[in-house]
């Protein structure tokens, strides 16, 4: 499916201004260097994930292509209106020099990471000092690892609040990763979304609705199973279409046909209290009963009404009907198997005040399960952790450089400088160090891509296991990668150790060479080649020795989960990258293999010197070998014939877009050679003549006040393919800017300009279509669709004149109160002007919208329009501080007080 995606070129990731960018840099320029943090927001820490989803989606192998090239340079030098705009001979290079792939070496910190704000989260550096503008080109698509930072933070929050109020109210906070439930698969602008969002989210909850985030695991962070569960609930439609009468069959009929596993009804179709007493409490009473009987839970979800009102009315019944019992800490519970839950519209600090209040009423937070959709997946933005990506460091002729910004407008927005690296000292406190000053030895971000390769694979496991523990995974390994530990240690806190060993054990070459005690993580002992691993008991010990490259690496004392390993593993996470990229590295067994073995040359083919008598052992790893290498070639094979099938289709497409484009200009040229014959010859009918060469593109442009159309034709009479051309002959004027007390009443005029000389774009009009007609109401136009006429205006647009009122001064609420900075300083460009015959809205629309009149949508209209604007222009800011403190008054601070409107100028 990802043949589908919109975009499927990585040259068109960036944004557009980046394009040119390569012309801008210092004349020398070979290295630049940039970094991404959190350099502020909601929260004081950030929860880093999602990095390597990007990197395998988008930059892993030879994604440059030379029909990537010429696909992105015909589309933005179109954008750019110029045939040089575009850097091929840069993109070339990298086809040309590197195979497609990437120059570029990025580091990170370990995903599942969590440490404060305003820290280096990931590098990126170009490796090619062919070319260094690459290093910026990718910030578009990288600083997307805002979105999944943003929601596995927001999710931690949840968890934390949940954790409070279970410690408190029960003594055990284990139950809090099933008690918010992912209900965000509807509530997101995408499945792509959907997917990232709740990946995200699995990383601090297992109870999940939207399966894209378990495929999205299952495809990018090798996940086995799935990462979030669900049950079988009933919504409304499945209630209410049994009809009212019916409601308590519809309830039975969900339980009764769902007898192994746990269900959840809504229960507030009609009448709630009435579903819960009569219906629950007494008719279906014995069901749930049995229910419970068989070890299963029924839940009963209310979806309506103010939350606490009605969740601890619910409580009351419930217990009413089937009695409660008092935990240790003096809380009530309802019997195991009933609980209550509540997924309407919650967000943290409304599941705070609803735990708040339960708790204050005395019930255990065990009796509540909370759902979260937008809040959870949707309502953030870049800015609500202030995610931004900056250059800090760049060689030109030879001269290092620490670059930084630092604008006297906002110091918030001054940026690091130079080379950094990421710290934690022994009490677990995190830095991070400048201008090269760090020490690469304790630097704690690792290089996950390089040219093109990933070199840290993350496992969803490992990610889990670093998020609970606070701990960056060590590796130690082999020297030919056969055999892996995966430690909890640090690698800092390694330290040789003499462990209490017999004569016998102490005098063997494992112990002699010395050792660490280590603590395996979840990744435990990876051997890529079993076979090849050696066991001999030395002692109470078991000794594993490589039989590929001879490295005795660790032991486990026989009876315990007691493990050392050898100091002469290697440690160091270049070595091992090293290795892995080089020539004796194997793709299809995960290991370096030698050149030779016993000195002599590895014949091309198989080996036929096996004894007659093999083992079953050998056979086992005969068997083992061929699976391995076709399962390999499978999955290749696999992959390039899904990548020919991409191309064929594209290739397909654009064939059958150049065939469209052929017969209509067949049909126009022809159209125009007929004209030339019906038509006198008059120098001043001869629409050619009206046209003149643009000497800048090449391209015809047309010259003020023509038309082009069948003259044997009204105008509202175009067939397929017929084209009519109109020159533009007004322009809006920019409307009075408001004051920033909002008082400017002065009417916004609009008045004929010069007509604009502008490349003139063909509207093609089938005869099949329906076109809305544009109708005046008031001082505005609106656009009606024949499929919406009648339906509903827009609430309060279309009252009085229509007319929007003016935006009142920067009036916020807390969730609104950052900006975007790239509403700022990350290259903005207003155009001196839309483009000839561009319309400012959609033919149809799903609801009646105001539009600004403009000539350019219906040639007829000729007059000045004159656009008054309201008399209250304060309306909008009153209904702003209204909703404002609304949210305000009904919110649990959990974080401090709430960001302060922002003042007028």
């Amino acid at each position: 499916m990802e043949e589908a995606c919109p975009v499927n070129n990585v040259i068109l990731l960036a944004d557009c201004y980046k394009v040119g960018h390569y012309k801008q840099y210092p004349p020398g320029t070979s290295i630049l260097y940039s970094y991404f943090e959190s350099r502020g927001g909601k929260f004081p820490y950030t929860c880093f994930f999602g990095l390597q989803y990007i990197l395998k989606r988008w930059l892993v192998g030879a994604v440059v292509t030379k029909e990537a090239i010429q696909e992105a340079k015909e589309i933005y030098n179109a954008i750019y209106r110029s045939q040089d705009a575009f850097n091929e001979e840069g993109w070339n290079h990298i086809l040309e020099h590197h195979g497609g792939r990437l120059p570029l070496r990025i580091k990170a910190v370990a995903e599942g990471t969590i440490l404060p704000i305003k820290n280096v989260l990931f590098t990126v550096e170009n490796t090619d000092p062919a070319v260094p503008w690459i290093t910026s080109y990718f910030e578009t698509v990288l600083s997307q690892v805002w979105y999944p930072l943003t929601v596995a933070t927001i999710s931690r929050v949840n968890k934390q609040v949940l954790h409070h109020y279970l410690t408190l109210t029960h003594g055990d906070s284990s139950l809090a990763s099933f008690l918010l439930h992912d209900c965000g698969y509807r509530g997101v602008s995408s499945v792509e979304s959907a997917a990232i969002g709740a990946a995200a989210n699995l990383i601090n909850f297992q109870s999940s609705d939207t399966v894209a985030g378990t495929c999205l695991l299952r495809k990018y962070y090798h996940l086995e199973g799935v990462g979030g569960y669900s049950m079988n609930c009933s919504e409304h439609s499945t209630v209410t279409s049994w009809g009212r009468d019916q409601e308590a069959r519809a309830h039975a009929h969900l339980i009764k046909t769902n007898p192994e596993v746990d269900v959840g009804c809504v229960v507030d179709s009609y009448d709630i209290w009435h579903c819960l007493e009569e219906i629950f409490g007494s008719e279906l009473k014995e069901m749930v009963l049995e229910h419970g009987k068989n070890g299963h839970r029924v839940a009963v979800r209310p979806d309506s009404g103010d939350h606490c009102t009605v969740l601890l009315k619910c409580l009351d019944i419930l217990e009413s009907k089937f009695g409660s019992e008092t935990n240790s800490l003096g809380y009530k519970k309802l019997p195991p198997y009933l609980t209550v839950a509540q997924g309407d519209g919650m967000d943290y600090r409304k599941m705070a005040r609803v735990l708040e209040v339960l708790e204050k009423n005395g019930w255990s937070s065990t009796n509540v399960g909370f759902g979260a959709g937008a809040a959870l997946l949707q309502k953030m933005d870049r800015d609500t952790m202030k995610c931004a990506f900056k250059c800090s460091f760049a060689e030109v002729e030879g001269k290092e450089i620490n670059v930084y910004k630092q604008p006297i407008t906002d110091p918030g927005k001054t940026s690091k400088k130079g080379r950094l690296s990421l710290h934690r000292d022994e009490e677990g406190n995190w830095s991070t160090a400048q201008e090269g000053t760090g020490d690469k030895d304790t630097d704690q971000l690792m290089t996950v891509f390089e040219n093109g390769e990933l070199l840290r694979d993350f496992t969803f496991d490992e990610i889990l296991l670093i998020y609970l523990n606070g701990v960056r995974m060590a590796q130690l390994t082999c020297g030919c990668l056969n055999i892996q530990l995966h430690i909890q240690e640090s690698l800092q806190a390694l330290v040789p150790t003499v462990p209490s060993l017999t004569s016998q054990e102490s005098h063997h070459p494992f112990f002699l060479k010395g050792v660490y005690f280590v603590t395996l993580s979840l990744g435990g002992v990876t051997e890529a080649q079993k076979f090849l691993v050696k066991e001999t008991r030395v002692g109470g010990w078991t000794v594993y020795e490589c039989q590929n490259c001879h490295f005795l690496t660790h032991a486990i004392k026989n009876g315990s989960t007691s493990v050392v390993a050898s100091t002469t593993l290697i440690r160091d996470a270049n070595k091992i990258q090293m290795l892995q990229r080089g020539d004796g590295y194997s793709p299809v067994f995960n290991m370096v293999l030698p050149t030779s073995i016993d000195n002599r040359p590895l014949p091309p083919q198989s080996p036929t010197d096996f004894s007659n008598d093999r083992s079953p052992e050998t056979e086992e790893a005969l068997k083992a070998i061929q699976q391995t290498m076709a399962k390999f070639l499978k999955k290749a094979e696999a992959q390039v014939e899904g990548n020919i099938r991409a191309y064929s289709e594209k290739q397909q497409a654009a064939l059958s877009a150049l065939q469209v484009r052929a017969r209509r200009d067949r049909q126009t040229i022809m159209r125009m050679l007929a004209h030339i014959q019906t038509t006198p010859d008059s120098h001043d009918d001869d629409p050619l003549e009206t046209f003149e060469m643009d000497g800048a593109t090449g391209n015809f442009r047309s010259t003020p006040g023509f038309t082009f159309k069948d003259k044997g034709r009204k105008d509202d009479d175009l067939l397929e393919d017929e084209t009519e051309m109109v020159a533009d002959e007004t322009d809006l004027a920019l409307p009075p800017l408001v004051s920033a007390q909002g008082r400017s009443s002065q009417p916004m005029s609009v008045n004929p300009v010069q007509s604009l000389t502008g490349g003139v774009r063909n509207l093609t009009l089938s005869s099949s279509m329906a076109i809305p007609q544009v109708k005046p109401q008031g001082n505005v136009r609106v656009a009606q669709s024949l499929d919406v006429e009648g339906l509903f205006d827009m609430e309060g647009l279309m009252e009085g004149t229509g007319v929007m009122p003016p935006q009142p001064p920067n009036y916020q609420s807390d969730d609104d109160d950052d900006t975007d900075d790239s509403n700022h300083d990350e290259g903005i460009h207003i155009p001196g002007g839309r483009m000839p015959g561009v319309r400012d809205l959609a033919q149809s629309v799903p609801v009646n919208v105001p539009m600004w009149a403009n000539p350019r949508i219906a040639k007829s209209v000729r007059e000045p329009i004159i656009i008054e604007r309201p008399s209250d222009t304060n309306q909008m800011a009153a209904s702003i501080q209204a909703l404002a403190r609304s949210v305000h008054t009904t919110s649990v601070d959990l974080f401090g007080d709430l960001p302060r409107p922002r003042q007028p100028f």
